[in-house]
C-alpha cells in the first residue's frame, strides 16, 4: 500500500506469533495473508490456519519455544475444568484445560499459541481464576481434543441443576505418556547428612557484596547426600505412587522451614527435599564466575564423585547457561556434546527435566535441576515458589553472616 508521499505503509502484523514467523522467514507474506483471512472469515484458530496455509509445523514449534510458557508434550485434560465451559470456547481458541493447581487455584491451559493473550483472558473471565498459559504443539491440542470428543461421547454433560452422586474417583494427577519413574520406599530417620566440614567458616567480605557476587563454597568440601533407610529393605520392582496431596503438604511444610533456615546447609537441605517431593532427582549447582560446578545433590541424581567432577563451561550453550540468564529451563534432555556430562547421568533422551535459577540480588548463585518429574505441571510450579524462598533464605543467612562479620 502507498501514502499520499510515495511511501510505502506496511501494515502492522496484530498477531506477535504471526509478526515472529514473518521475522524468522518461517512464513512468507503470501501465506501470512490466506492465514490471517481464514482466521478472520471463517473463525479458524490462527495456528490452524498457518499450518493450512502451508506454513511448516516445524516453524510455528521453533518459534513458540521462545516464548516465556512452559512446554507440555503429553495432555491430560482437566474434565473438571472443562465443564465449566461455555459449549465450542475449547475447540474455537484451540485450547485445553490441564490442571487447576491445588496450591493457588491457577488454572494452566495448554495452546499451541503460547503468545495469545486473548486466550488467557477468556479462560479467566469464564473461570474467575488466574490462568497459567502451557505451550503444547498443535498436533497434540488436535489429539486432545478428540480424546474430549470421545469422552463426552461416554458421558452426557451435567446440567447445574443436576444433584451430584457420590463417586470413588481417582486422584486426578496427571499421568504423562512416557511415565517417569515414581518415588522408592523412602523414609529415612535422618533426611540430610553432612559431610564433616561441608560449609568452612568462609563469609562473604565486603566487596564482594558490593560487586554483586557471591561464590559457594567449593563442591570439594561441600556435598549433601541422602542415603537410603536401612530402616527399610530394598523392594525390586515396587515403587510407592505418587499423591498429590501428600507432596503439597510436604512442599508446605519445607517452603515454612526455609523461612527459619538460619544456615546455608538448612536452605540447600530444604531446597532439595521441597523439590523430590516432585522429582525422583534433584541436584544443584553453583554458578561462578566461569563455570557452573556440581553442588549438592540426592544419591538418585549421581554419586559423590560423578558430582565433583561435573564442570559446565559458563559460556557454552547449554540448558545450565540458559537457566542463568533466563531464570529457567524446561524441556527434553539435550542429545548435542555440549550435554555429555548430562546425558551420563540424566534418563533416557526426551525425557523432560526442569532447571530453576536462584537468584541473589538479580544474579544466578545455584540452580536447581529436577529430572525424572512425577507431574510436570506441579514440577515447574514448585520449582518456581521453591526458588523464590531458596533466594529470600539465602540472602538473609548471607546478610547475617556478613553482620557477625563486624
Amino acid at each position: 500500500m502507498t501514502g499520499a508521499a510515495g511511501k510505502t505503509i506496511v501494515n502492522p502484523v496484530p498477531y506477535e506469533l504471526a509478526r515472529r514467523l514473518l521475522a524468522s522467514h518461517g512464513m512468507t507474506e503470501q501465506q501470512a495473508h490466506a492465514a490471517l483471512a481464514m482466521h478472520v472469515k471463517h473463525s479458524v484458530s490462527l495456528v490452524r490456519a498457518f499450518r493450512d496455509s502451508g506454513v511448516s509445523l516445524e516453524a510455528i514449534d521453533r518459534e513458540c519455544r521462545r516464548s516465556n510458557a512452559p512446554t507440555l508434550h503429553h495432555i491430560m485434560p482437566a474434565m473438571d475444568v472443562f465443564y465449566q465451559l461455555p459449549e465450542g470456547l475449547c475447540e474455537g481458541l484451540l485450547a485445553v484445560p490441564v490442571r487447576r493447581d491445588p496450591m493457588t487455584g491457577t488454572i494452566d491451559v495448554a495452546t499451541p499459541d503460547p503468545f495469545g493473550d486473548h486466550i488467557r483472558q477468556e479462560f479467566a473471565h469464564h473461570l474467575q481464576a488466574p490462568i497459567r498459559i502451557v505451550y503444547s504443539p498443535l498436533l497434540v491440542v488436535e489429539n486432545a481434543l478428540e480424546q474430549i470428543k470421545a469422552l463426552r461421547k461416554n458421558r452426557e454433560r451435567p446440567s447445574a441443576s443436576d444433584i451430584p452422586i457420590p463417586l470413588v474417583r481417582r486422584s486426578r494427577a496427571p499421568k504423562m505418556g512416557n511415565q517417569p519413574r515414581t518415588k522408592d520406599i523412602y523414609n529415612p530417620p535422618e533426611p540430610i547428612v553432612l559431610s564433616p566440614g561441608s560449609l568452612p567458616a568462609t563469609r562473604l567480605q565486603t566487596s564482594d557484596w558490593q560487586d554483586n557476587r557471591i561464590d559457594p563454597p567449593t563442591v570439594e568440601s561441600f556435598h549433601i547426600a541422602i542415603p537410603p533407610s536401612a530402616a527399610l529393605p530394598t523392594i525390586e520392582g515396587v515403587s510407592a505412587p505418587f499423591q498429590l496431596e501428600e507432596s503439597v503438604a510436604q512442599i508446605e511444610a519445607v517452603l515454612e522451614e526455609l523461612q527459619q533456615a538460619a544456615t546455608r546447609d538448612q536452605v540447600v537441605r530444604a531446597a532439595l527435599r521441597a523439590m523430590e517431593a516432585v522429582a525422583h532427582r534433584v541436584g544443584i549447582f553453583a554458578v561462578r564466575n566461569d563455570v557452573f560446578s556440581g553442588w549438592a545433590c540426592t544419591p538418585s541424581f549421581a554419586s559423590v564423585d560423578a558430582l565433583k567432577t561435573i564442570r559446565v563451561d559458563r559460556h557454552r550453550d547449554t540448558v545450565l547457561s540458559h537457566a542463568a540468564l533466563h531464570g529457567w529451563y524446561f524441556g527434553t534432555v539435550p542429545t548435542d556434546a555440549a550435554h555429555q556430562w548430562l546425558a551420563d547421568i540424566a534418563p533416557p533422551a526426551g525425557s523432560e527435566i526442569a532447571i530453576v535459577a536462584v537468584r541473589i540480588l538479580g544474579r544466578a548463585a545455584m540452580l536447581i535441576v529436577a529430572m525424572e518429574l512425577f507431574d510436570s505441571l506441579m514440577a515447574t510450579r514448585t520449582a518456581e515458589q521453591v526458588a523464590h524462598a531458596t533466594s529470600s533464605a539465602l540472602l538473609r543467612v548471607l546478610r547475617s553472616e556478613k553482620w557477625k562479620d563486624r
